[in-house]
């Protein structure tokens, strides 16, 4: 219960915290919705959007590994930066979505599943590692422990919220811009969390 009380006061760790529930939940929204979103707002097939989503797992699997080399080659071991430039393209790539026009080729929506894909699922890496790296040494695998409980609260949370706002709006576009605005505040707030503790 100390350590927990310990974990609780590290205040660096509150934006990484947030940042995990912000982009989980838009990892859960590509899972569970994207196939239902380019049905309703494209009028594809179930196949073509079955495809989709899988050019977005896909470029999830290679964002992990990618991401993670970016940060230790061309960000020098720096976790935070990269993260942040990641939650920057991902609010890009969301508003990229909402404003998907109908005319778009195949190729085009698979691109941008894939790019999707790549910085929603992708950024957990650099996650995983800055939760480590901002933890007490003494209780590190507690604290990852932490953020991943965390993170399963939005995990439940995220996808049936997500459908209900859509419900409720008759759109995806609002609940889009809201979950992309959280990403960003997110952002936001690590930058400033770091800038002010230098």
């Amino acid at each position: 219960m100390e350590k927990i009380t310990k974990i609780k006061s590290n205040f660096d760790l509150y934006p990484v915290f947030f940042i995990g529930m912000t982009m989980i939940s838009l990892q859960m929204m590509i899972v569970a919705h994207l196939m239902s979103y380019f049905t309703n707002t494209l009028q594809v097939s179930l196949s073509a959007a079955g495809a989709f989503l899988s050019f977005a797992l896909v470029g999830g699997m290679f964002g992990r590994i990618i991401l993670a080399w970016i940060s230790d080659t061309l960000f020098k071991g720096n976790r935070s930066k990269p993260l942040q430039l990641t939650i920057l393209l991902t609010v890009f790539a969301i508003i990229c979505l909402i404003s998907l026009p109908s005319y778009l080729s195949m190729w085009g929506i698979s691109i941008l599943s894939f790019f999707i894909g790549f910085l929603g699922v992708g950024w957990f890496s650099l996650f995983i590692v800055l939760v480590s790296e901002k933890s007490n040494p003494n209780f590190i695998g507690l604290t990852v422990s932490f953020a991943l409980t965390v993170n399963q609260i939005a995990i439940v949370i995220s996808p049936s919220l997500f459908g209900l706002l859509v419900d409720y709006f008759t759109s995806y576009t609002i609940p889009l811009l809201l979950l992309s605005f959280f990403i960003f505040i997110g952002g936001l707030w690590l930058r400033l969390t770091e800038r002010n503790s230098q």
